[in-house]
Protein backbone atom coordinates (compact mmCIF):
# COMPACT_ATOMS: atom_id res chain seq x y z
CA UNK A 1 0.00 0.00 0.00
CA UNK A 2 2.91 2.26 0.47
CA UNK A 3 4.66 1.67 -2.77
CA UNK A 4 4.66 4.21 -5.31
CA UNK A 5 2.20 3.84 -8.43
CA UNK A 6 5.17 3.32 -10.48
CA UNK A 7 5.96 0.02 -9.14
CA UNK A 8 4.47 -2.86 -10.92
CA UNK A 9 2.45 -5.14 -8.66
CA UNK A 10 2.45 -8.43 -10.91
CA UNK A 11 6.65 -8.62 -11.04
CA UNK A 12 6.45 -8.49 -7.00
CA UNK A 13 3.68 -11.05 -6.85
CA UNK A 14 5.94 -12.82 -9.77
CA UNK A 15 9.03 -12.68 -7.12
CA UNK A 16 6.86 -13.46 -3.98
CA UNK A 17 5.36 -16.82 -6.12
CA UNK A 18 9.24 -17.72 -6.88
CA UNK A 19 10.19 -17.27 -3.56
CA UNK A 20 7.66 -19.28 -2.12
CA UNK A 21 8.33 -22.15 -3.95
CA UNK A 22 11.98 -21.82 -2.62
CA UNK A 23 10.72 -21.63 0.65
CA UNK A 24 8.85 -24.71 0.22
CA UNK A 25 11.75 -26.65 -1.23
CA UNK A 26 14.45 -25.16 1.49
CA UNK A 27 11.59 -25.86 4.29
CA UNK A 28 12.87 -28.13 7.46
CA UNK A 29 10.25 -29.16 9.46
CA UNK A 30 12.72 -30.07 12.18
CA UNK A 31 13.80 -26.40 13.18
CA UNK A 32 10.12 -26.20 14.23
CA UNK A 33 9.81 -22.92 12.21
CA UNK A 34 6.26 -22.30 11.25
CA UNK A 35 6.31 -22.77 7.38
CA UNK A 36 3.76 -19.36 7.05
CA UNK A 37 6.46 -17.21 8.95
CA UNK A 38 9.26 -19.22 7.30
CA UNK A 39 7.99 -18.35 3.89
CA UNK A 40 6.72 -14.86 4.79
CA UNK A 41 9.97 -13.73 5.64
CA UNK A 42 11.45 -15.42 2.27
CA UNK A 43 8.48 -13.20 0.45
CA UNK A 44 9.43 -10.29 1.88
CA UNK A 45 13.18 -10.45 1.64
CA UNK A 46 12.60 -11.54 -2.21
CA UNK A 47 10.02 -8.55 -2.92
CA UNK A 48 12.48 -5.83 -1.35
CA UNK A 49 15.32 -7.04 -3.54
CA UNK A 50 13.07 -7.11 -6.40
CA UNK A 51 12.49 -3.18 -5.29
CA UNK A 52 16.29 -2.36 -5.26
CA UNK A 53 17.15 -4.06 -8.37
CA UNK A 54 14.45 -2.57 -10.30
CA UNK A 55 15.26 1.48 -8.63
CA UNK A 56 17.33 3.65 -10.25
CA UNK A 57 18.19 5.67 -7.22
CA UNK A 58 21.19 3.87 -4.97
CA UNK A 59 20.57 2.55 -1.58
CA UNK A 60 22.44 6.02 -0.42
CA UNK A 61 20.29 8.23 -2.08
CA UNK A 62 17.38 6.69 -0.54
CA UNK A 63 18.50 6.52 2.80
CA UNK A 64 19.42 10.47 2.77
CA UNK A 65 15.97 11.36 1.51
CA UNK A 66 14.64 9.54 4.28
CA UNK A 67 16.33 11.30 6.70
CA UNK A 68 15.64 14.40 4.95
CA UNK A 69 11.81 13.67 5.51
CA UNK A 70 11.90 12.05 8.85
CA UNK A 71 13.68 15.63 10.02
CA UNK A 72 11.18 17.33 7.62
CA UNK A 73 8.22 16.06 9.73
CA UNK A 74 9.99 15.89 13.42
CA UNK A 75 10.64 19.98 12.46
CA UNK A 76 7.43 20.74 11.01
CA UNK A 77 5.42 18.94 13.99
CA UNK A 78 7.54 21.34 16.71
CA UNK A 79 7.43 24.69 14.31
CA UNK A 80 3.59 23.95 13.63
CA UNK A 81 4.49 24.95 9.93
CA UNK A 82 6.44 22.96 6.98
CA UNK A 83 10.30 24.29 7.78
CA UNK A 84 12.11 26.17 5.41
CA UNK A 85 15.35 24.41 3.56
CA UNK A 86 18.11 26.91 5.73
CA UNK A 87 15.85 25.26 8.91
CA UNK A 88 16.39 22.05 8.00
CA UNK A 89 19.65 22.52 6.87
CA UNK A 90 20.51 23.61 10.15
CA UNK A 91 18.76 21.21 11.82
CA UNK A 92 20.95 18.20 10.25
CA UNK A 93 24.27 20.29 9.99
CA UNK A 94 24.28 20.49 6.71
CA UNK A 95 24.18 22.96 3.63
CA UNK A 96 21.20 24.45 1.92
CA UNK A 97 22.58 22.83 -1.33
CA UNK A 98 22.86 19.57 -0.06
CA UNK A 99 19.24 19.48 0.60
CA UNK A 100 18.13 20.32 -2.72
CA UNK A 101 20.51 17.63 -3.78
CA UNK A 102 19.63 15.20 -1.71
CA UNK A 103 15.84 15.85 -3.35
CA UNK A 104 17.15 16.14 -7.04
CA UNK A 105 18.63 12.33 -6.31
CA UNK A 106 15.69 10.72 -5.11
CA UNK A 107 13.89 12.53 -7.81
CA UNK A 108 15.58 11.07 -10.65
CA UNK A 109 14.97 7.43 -8.95
CA UNK A 110 11.13 8.04 -9.94
CA UNK A 111 10.32 6.20 -12.80
CA UNK A 112 6.61 6.31 -13.98
CA UNK A 113 4.10 4.30 -15.87
CA UNK A 114 2.93 5.38 -18.86
CA UNK A 115 0.22 2.75 -18.54
CA UNK A 116 -1.36 4.95 -15.70
CA UNK A 117 -1.05 8.36 -17.06
CA UNK A 118 -4.98 8.01 -17.98
CA UNK A 119 -5.59 7.17 -14.32
CA UNK A 120 -3.13 9.36 -12.46
CA UNK A 121 -2.96 11.94 -14.73
CA UNK A 122 -3.05 14.69 -12.18
CA UNK A 123 0.35 13.14 -10.63
CA UNK A 124 1.45 12.25 -14.07
CA UNK A 125 1.14 16.11 -15.31
CA UNK A 126 2.28 17.49 -11.57
CA UNK A 127 5.66 15.08 -12.26
CA UNK A 128 6.06 15.80 -16.22
CA UNK A 129 6.12 19.48 -15.86
CA UNK A 130 9.44 20.58 -16.35
CA UNK A 131 11.35 23.86 -15.01
CA UNK A 132 14.19 24.42 -17.41
CA UNK A 133 13.94 26.03 -20.47
CA UNK A 134 12.40 23.83 -23.27
CA UNK A 135 15.30 21.82 -25.87
CA UNK A 136 14.02 24.75 -28.68
CA UNK A 137 14.79 27.90 -25.42
CA UNK A 138 18.24 25.86 -25.06
CA UNK A 139 19.11 26.39 -28.70
CA UNK A 140 18.37 29.61 -29.49
CA UNK A 141 20.07 30.90 -26.01
CA UNK A 142 23.14 28.59 -27.46
CA UNK A 143 22.95 30.50 -30.40
CA UNK A 144 22.98 33.76 -28.94
CA UNK A 145 25.65 32.88 -26.74
CA UNK A 146 27.59 31.80 -30.46
CA UNK A 147 26.66 35.15 -31.72
CA UNK A 148 28.11 37.08 -28.74
CA UNK A 149 31.14 35.58 -28.96
CA UNK A 150 31.62 36.21 -32.35
CA UNK A 151 30.61 39.63 -32.43
CA UNK A 152 33.23 39.86 -29.53
CA UNK A 153 35.76 38.30 -31.61
CA UNK A 154 35.93 40.59 -34.47
CA UNK A 155 36.04 43.95 -32.41
CA UNK A 156 38.73 46.21 -32.17
CA UNK A 157 41.61 44.91 -30.51
CA UNK A 158 41.36 47.18 -27.44
CA UNK A 159 37.65 47.06 -27.26
CA UNK A 160 38.10 43.17 -27.20
CA UNK A 161 40.67 42.96 -24.77
CA UNK A 162 39.03 45.17 -21.91
CA UNK A 163 35.19 42.94 -23.12
CA UNK A 164 37.22 39.83 -22.59
CA UNK A 165 38.66 41.08 -19.38
CA UNK A 166 36.63 42.69 -17.94
CA UNK A 167 32.94 40.72 -18.63
CA UNK A 168 34.07 37.48 -19.66
CA UNK A 169 36.77 36.78 -17.14
CA UNK A 170 35.56 39.50 -14.33
CA UNK A 171 39.09 41.04 -13.88
CA UNK A 172 39.25 44.10 -11.84
CA UNK A 173 39.36 47.35 -14.00
CA UNK A 174 42.24 48.90 -12.20
CA UNK A 175 43.86 45.69 -13.17
CA UNK A 176 43.26 46.26 -17.12
CA UNK A 177 44.06 49.91 -16.76
CA UNK A 178 47.49 48.96 -15.60
CA UNK A 179 47.72 46.41 -18.23
CA UNK A 180 46.48 48.96 -20.97
CA UNK A 181 48.37 52.14 -19.55
CA UNK A 182 45.19 54.21 -19.03
CA UNK A 183 43.15 55.05 -16.27
CA UNK A 184 40.01 53.22 -14.91
CA UNK A 185 37.37 56.07 -16.31
CA UNK A 186 38.79 55.58 -19.94
CA UNK A 187 38.87 51.90 -19.81
CA UNK A 188 35.12 52.57 -18.48
CA UNK A 189 34.81 54.87 -21.87
CA UNK A 190 36.10 51.85 -23.86
CA UNK A 191 33.77 49.37 -22.27
CA UNK A 192 30.71 51.55 -23.12
CA UNK A 193 32.05 51.98 -27.22
CA UNK A 194 32.62 48.07 -27.31
CA UNK A 195 29.08 47.04 -25.85
CA UNK A 196 27.92 49.91 -27.81
CA UNK A 197 28.98 48.07 -30.86
CA UNK A 198 27.82 44.66 -29.57
CA UNK A 199 24.54 46.34 -28.82
CA UNK A 200 24.23 47.03 -32.63
CA UNK A 201 25.70 44.07 -34.26
CA UNK A 202 23.72 41.66 -32.30
CA UNK A 203 19.79 43.60 -32.86
CA UNK A 204 17.41 42.52 -34.70
CA UNK A 205 18.09 42.73 -38.98
CA UNK A 206 14.89 45.02 -39.46
CA UNK A 207 15.10 48.33 -41.83
CA UNK A 208 15.63 51.51 -39.87
CA UNK A 209 16.56 54.81 -40.89
CA UNK A 210 20.03 55.54 -39.73
CA UNK A 211 21.27 59.38 -39.42
CA UNK A 212 23.13 60.30 -42.47
CA UNK A 213 26.69 60.44 -41.93
CA UNK A 214 29.64 60.31 -44.06
CA UNK A 215 32.54 60.01 -40.87
CA UNK A 216 35.14 57.97 -40.32
CA UNK A 217 33.80 56.90 -37.33
CA UNK A 218 29.99 56.13 -39.09
CA UNK A 219 31.84 54.20 -41.65
CA UNK A 220 33.96 51.93 -38.92
CA UNK A 221 30.51 51.38 -37.11
CA UNK A 222 28.67 49.91 -40.07
CA UNK A 223 32.12 47.70 -41.07
CA UNK A 224 31.83 46.05 -37.70
CA UNK A 225 28.28 45.09 -37.44
CA UNK A 226 28.80 43.43 -41.00
CA UNK A 227 31.96 42.11 -40.17
CA UNK A 228 30.40 40.87 -36.50
CA UNK A 229 26.77 39.46 -38.39
CA UNK A 230 28.54 37.48 -41.13
CA UNK A 231 31.56 35.96 -38.63
CA UNK A 232 30.11 32.69 -38.20
CA UNK A 233 27.05 30.37 -40.02
CA UNK A 234 24.60 28.98 -37.70
CA UNK A 235 26.23 25.63 -37.00
CA UNK A 236 29.39 27.60 -35.63
CA UNK A 237 26.96 29.78 -33.00
CA UNK A 238 25.60 27.14 -32.15
CA UNK A 239 28.89 25.21 -31.49
CA UNK A 240 30.36 28.13 -30.21
CA UNK A 241 27.30 28.33 -27.36
CA UNK A 242 26.91 24.94 -26.40
CA UNK A 243 30.48 24.76 -26.00
CA UNK A 244 30.64 27.74 -23.92
CA UNK A 245 27.65 26.81 -21.99
CA UNK A 246 29.38 23.35 -20.81
CA UNK A 247 32.43 25.12 -20.10
CA UNK A 248 30.37 27.27 -17.11
CA UNK A 249 30.33 25.98 -13.61
CA UNK A 250 27.40 24.46 -12.22
CA UNK A 251 25.49 25.19 -8.94
CA UNK A 252 28.59 24.06 -6.63
CA UNK A 253 31.26 25.07 -8.92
Amino acid sequence: MRLPLHVSREDLAGAGVVALVQAARAYDPQTRVPFAQYARLRIRGAMIDELRATDWASRGARRRDRQVAEETDRLGAALGRPPTDHELANAMGIRVTDVARIREDARRGTVLSLQGATTHSDVMAETLVAGGPTPEERVLHAERIGSLLAAVHVLPERLRRVVVGYDLQERPMSELAAELGVTESRVSQVRAEALGLLREALAPDVPKQRRRSDGIAHRRREAYVSAARSASDLRGRLDAGVRALDAEPGPNG
